[in-house]
């Protein structure tokens, strides 16, 4: 073997050439792009745990209203039913729960929720008697509800997790044990 082959034979044996690395970068770039891309979808998605997790919290307040008062409680009753608390129109930022200043706030009290905390999701509570419609809720999707024959709610969630204007909504009722959901993503 002569000295130039040998030489040859070396280099070749030290590294990897510029095709291959490129090819891993690029490959080791496309795989990034996707993990932060899937990451960030987790992070938004998993916002809508408040809202659900609420929910939760909302009906077993309203069930233990249902049993000391015989009757659930209509908590939002301002601006004809349709002021969400604790912020009129929820954004990214968090709000602080306790909201004096808000119409609504002495029958959130009543309900009995244990909060003090920020929260990201703005919430509505319907309740009424027997032979009295449900109100629309604010889904475009969302199920439609006959005249009840019993004390009904609805409770209703809404945010926007992600800071692109469409809001995730979330909502539950007497009626079923299902939370439902709408852009539950965004």
């Amino acid at each position: 073997m002569t000295d130039i082959e040998h030489a040859s034979k070396v280099s070749r044996q030290r590294g990897f050439s510029l095709v291959e690395l490129l090819a891993v970068v690029t490959i080791t770039a496309i795989l990034a792009t996707a993990g932060v891309a899937m990451f960030r979808r987790y992070i938004v998605g998993s916002r809508g745990a408040e809202a659900t997790s609420f929910l939760e919290g909302l009906r077993a307040a309203e069930n233990r209203y249902m049993s000391e008062n015989h009757t659930y409680l209509n908590v939002s009753t301002s601006n004809g039913g349709t002021a969400w608390y604790p912020v009129l129109n929820p954004t990214t930022q968090r709000a602080r729960w306790v909201n004096t200043g808000h119409a609504d706030w002495a029958n959130w009290q009543q309900l009995g929720l244990p909060l003090d905390k920020t929260v990201m999701f703005s919430y509505l509570v319907n309740a009424g008697a027997p032979g009295v419609a449900i109100p629309p809720l604010q889904m475009k999707n969302g199920p439609v509800f006959g005249v009840p024959q019993l004390e009904w709610y609805v409770a209703q969630a809404k945010g926007d997790t992600d800071g692109n204007g469409v809001f995730a909504l979330y909502a539950t009722t007497s009626l079923s044990n299902e939370i439902y959901s709408e852009n539950d993503g965004d």
